[in-house]
């Protein structure tokens, strides 16, 4: 998934997600742009690459840990990782760490 929506490769070889290509991976109605993985076929809904345009979210911005503006294999592994830790598990978290009950 990650090299179907990445669309900067750096001199290296290296693969990189903008903010814009992780949002499009997260959310399944979004085509990959400029991704350099070809597919044959359309999905359902699907609108063409240059039909979509967007800003990068504060959000999506939040996973460039390093601060370079690209998101690499590595930070996108960590944002699926979170994306995959049940509700109840953070909630359980959060009530361990309010010690005072604030809130």
């Amino acid at each position: 998934i990650f090299e179907y929506f990445a669309s900067v490769r750096n001199p290296e070889g290296e693969v990189f997600m903008l903010p814009a290509d992780l949002m499009r991976a997260v959310v399944p109605v979004f085509p990959p742009s400029e991704s350099n993985i070809v597919r044959e076929g359309r999905l359902r809904g699907e609108r063409n690459p240059g039909e979509l345009h967007c800003a990068p979210s504060e959000f999506f911005m939040l996973f460039d840990t390093n601060g370079d503006r690209l998101i690499s294999f590595a930070e996108y592994i960590f944002f699926v990782t979170l994306l995959s830790i049940p509700e109840s598990s953070f909630s359980a978290a959060f009530k361990m760490f309010d010690v005072d009950h604030s809130g």
